[in-house]
């Protein structure tokens, strides 16, 4: 079965390839992905449902993000053609009738006065908005990637905010009782089920290829968790306040899975709120189930991959780095 997306949704806000002639073919363009690698696999452009273990069209898949009050989009943060697919749902969603505030993982919530501030005097700037949060200087791909999520609220006169902890606290959570009163005003007083808690210090683990030292696993977690909770609240307040009819959330994949992540948080601070989380998900050579891929969104949508870097690789070359200088000192 092959679920392709249409060309609008493939084209995107890049430039296409010219049709062929005659129109659209039966078959994709593989040259319309912006990622390079994994193009033609098997699932490539498609789209799956875990829970009942079936394929979605892109139209089923659009009309379930609507019917949500809360839509997470999990990314890759370096892969483009996820962020034109994040801005193309949002655009969907406004063309469909809500009214959804744009939250960002990669934008602190104490930085969302500095995006009312610019906006203020250029409502529709997208473009200066990055240099508006500092975007540059915090690590993140280029904002051009994300630019066009943000210029599809703006266009449509939407907010758009920060979601995330600011750093201070993000640090000051890794310790016992370092975020003091916020702790509990993030709900973290209430302990998360130890199913739940182990599989989320497994995954910290794994996702620093099985090197991060004993002593810091905790304090990681704490932090994911304070940060989860505090996206979370973010788009829990805007709907409460009725400044949005719905909600977006643009964050890695590890912070929009169902389980343990922002969606866990969610249940407890809007239990009365649609949640839908939809993953992005890169193509893997040789693996062809969509199954094995990732059963903890509602919403698995494939795509090509941008790189094969060896991530493990550099994250042990950076930590060798780390100690070496730790030693000089």
């Amino acid at each position: 079965m092959r679920i392709l997306a249409p060309l609008w949704l493939l084209c995107g806000l890049a430039a296409c390839a010219p049709l062929p002639p005659g129109g659209a073919s039966s078959e994709p363009d593989h040259a319309r992905w912006l990622s390079p690698l994994g193009r033609t696999h098997p699932l490539a452009g498609k789209i799956w449902e875990p829970g009942p273990g079936r394929f979605l069209t892109v139209e089923e898949t659009l009309a379930r993000l609507a019917a949500a009050d809360i839509a997470l989009l999990g990314e890759t943060h370096d892969n483009a053609d996820h962020h034109r697919f994040q801005a193309l749902m949002v655009e969907s969603l406004i063309r469909r009738g809500k009214r959804p505030v744009v939250a960002f993982e990669m934008i602190d919530r104490d930085l969302t006065p500095s995006i009312a501030l610019h906006l203020a005097v250029n409502p529709k700037d997208g473009a200066g908005l990055g240099a508006a949060v500092g975007w540059a200087s915090r690590g993140w791909p280029d904002w051009n990637l994300y630019r066009p999520i943000a210029q599809a609220a703006l266009n449509a006169g939407l907010p758009v905010k920060g979601a995330n902890l600011p750093r201070a606290l993000t640090r000051a959570s890794a310790q016992p009782n370092g975020l003091g009163p916020e702790w509990a005003r993030l709900g973290l007083d209430a302990s998360m089920p130890e199913t739940l808690l182990a599989a989320l210090k497994r995954d910290l683990n794994l996702g620093h290829c099985g090197m991060l030292p004993e002593p810091t696993l905790e304090p990681m977690t704490r932090s994911q968790r304070a940060r989860d909770a505090a996206m979370a609240l973010t788009l829990a307040e805007t709907l409460e306040t009725g400044e949005a009819t719905a909600a977006v959330l643009i964050a890695g994949a590890g912070h929009a899975r169902a389980d343990y992540a922002v969606p866990y948080h969610l249940r407890r601070m809007a239990p009365d709120r649609k949640v839908l989380s939809l993953a992005l998900v890169e193509v893997r050579d040789g693996e062809t189930d969509p199954a094995g891929y990732a059963p903890m969104f509602d919403l698995v949508w494939f795509t090509a991959r941008a790189n094969d870097t060896d991530h493990c690789a550099d994250l042990a070359r950076r930590m060798k780095k780390k100690a070496d200088e730790g030693k000089k000192e």
